[in-house]
């Protein structure tokens, strides 16, 4: 469209014609002038391919309103007999407007809907919504959730507002389709954090709308597009990604907005020959699985400081009601018989009444290591996630470890503490849920779903995983594990 920067695909299908919405403003103002000037237009086409053919402007700003800002980044979807057109206008700010036909005329909804930006809405076949969106909190933008029984009814967050993604992962522009039980998102990768390129195409999914998983590290795509004839073009930036999906989620085509050098910018479209996502849950490498049973201790070693290995006289570890019980009697650990590199790690826990020597007068200890080296001893050369009343999360680097901490190589020392950002535990009492994320040399750790902890380029990177017991009665009820 001459003298106007293009942005923010959206197409559905009406009868024989595909109509395109989309963000547009004056080129003169270059990509910063969408703040300003963005106002949300509809195209159409025979071909969904295109090329497509301007027609109207739909949605401009409003004074006095919720959307004064701008119109900006529309998802369209059909929602019964009722085309529902969602927006936003300044940051964290999610609308719509709603028309019985595809061409209006399209009322607005007077208030915000959803507290944060780049709403990707999916309808249920039961006709409720669920929208997949990004929020900026203190310059990060985790991922959202929201969900409600019809698309005029109220809209509520899921999961307590904390971040779908995997880790402490980011995201810009997320589209959503889903294919049998199975959500599917194609989103911008911000922070390089999934595919090691900033802002290249980055692929989730998840089985329950709350929980993600990262399908590949391998980039579904870049700036760089490749065209049918040969040649291609790398772009300044290429964002906003749409996929267009059949009633059987099979995809069809991907729709991304690009702009080059010279501050120009079109919808480009990949064809797609009718790529269905697969159920990645059924993957066995994908899936969880229990590192403790609730039944025996089958799968761990156990080791104990004035005893060695497998000699536990005293129960210092038994299960107990389906849970693992650690007395705390003497120090020691079980330690897993098989090693791991890369995981996701998730165990439950809550501490116990009692206390033992040297630790009676002190705050209840224990922990889970990692990369735990093969000599067995108390304690083992590893990276410790700390579980300890007020600290949970610390890293403890044992035996001369180092890491790479706030942009610095620690230094090599007997043990080294690195203090939580964040404090997320829970009464003594309650159980907490611990969950240590390691990925090709990222270590993360989370304590009740918030990441409270973060190193990199650990200098061991493989190793099997230690339970402690540390002078203090502790409870398991869950440690499962899922290799990535």
């Amino acid at each position: 469209m001459p003298g106007y920067i293009l942005w923010c695909p959206t197409v559905i299908k009406v009868g024989k014609t595909y109509h395109m919405f989309a963000s547009r403003w004056p080129e003169q103002y270059g990509l910063g002038g969408w703040t300003k000037y963005s106002e949300i237009v509809r195209a159409t086409s025979n071909n969904l391919y295109g090329p497509y053919a301007f027609k109207e402007a739909v949605i401009q700003k409003r004074e006095g309103h919720w959307d004064n800002d701008r119109a900006h980044n529309p998802k369209i979807v059909k929602s019964g007999k009722t085309y529902v057109l969602y927006y936003i206008s300044s940051a964290n700010e999610t609308g719509y407007a709603w028309s019985n036909s595809i061409e209006g005329p399209w009322t607005r909804v007077d208030s915000v809907a959803m507290h944060f930006s780049n709403p990707a809405p999916l309808v249920e076949k039961n006709g409720s919504i669920y929208v997949f969106g990004r929020k900026a909190v203190n310059d990060i933008r985790i991922a959202q959730g929201a969900t409600a029984s019809s698309f005029n009814s109220h809209y509520s967050i899921l999961n307590e507002g904390k971040n779908l993604l995997p880790g402490n992962n980011q995201l810009e522009d997320p589209t959503i389709w889903k294919t049998g039980k199975q959500y599917n998102v194609l989103l911008s990768d911000l922070r390089a954090d999934a595919t090691g390129i900033g802002k290249a195409g980055a692929q989730y999914y998840s089985t329950d709308g709350i929980h993600y998983d990262l399908v590949s590290k391998e980039p579904v795509y870049t700036k760089k597009v490749e065209y049918d004839d040969g040649t291609a073009d790398t772009f300044k930036r290429r964002e906003r990604p749409f996929v267009y999906a059949d009633e059987k989620g099979k995809v069809k085509a991907l729709f991304t907005a690009c702009l080059t050098d010279k501050e120009q910018s079109w919808i480009v479209v990949n064809p797609v020959d009718d790529y269905l996502a697969a159920d990645f849950d059924k993957n066995p490498e994908k899936k969880f699985q229990p590192l403790f049973n609730g039944k025996d201790l089958k799968g761990w070693n156990s080791f104990l400081k004035t005893k060695g290995k497998n000699n536990d006289p005293d129960t210092v570890f038994s299960v107990m009601d389906g849970m693992l019980h650690i007395s705390g009697k003497e120090f020691g650990y079980i330690v897993t018989e098989k090693t791991y590199s890369n995981f996701h790690l998730i165990a439950e826990f809550k501490w116990g009444e009692k206390k033992y020597p040297p630790r009676e007068n002190r705050v209840r200890d224990n922990g889970i290591l990692y990369f735990v080296v093969p000599e067995d001893k108390v304690w083992p050369r590893a990276i410790e996630c700390q579980v300890e009343e007020g600290d949970c999360g610390d890293f403890w680097l044992i035996d001369s470890v180092t890491v790479v901490y706030d942009g610095a190589r620690t230094q090599p020392t007997k043990n080294t503490r690195l203090i939580k950002k964040k404090d997320n535990e829970k009464p003594t009492g309650e159980w907490n849920t611990i969950e240590i994320i390691v990925t090709d040399g990222k270590c993360v750790h989370l304590v009740n779903g918030v990441v409270v902890n973060e190193a990199e380029q650990p200098s061991i990177n493989s190793g099997r995983i230690i339970i402690q017991s540390e002078g203090a009665e502790t409870w398991y009820r869950k440690i499962d594990i899922r290799e990535l």
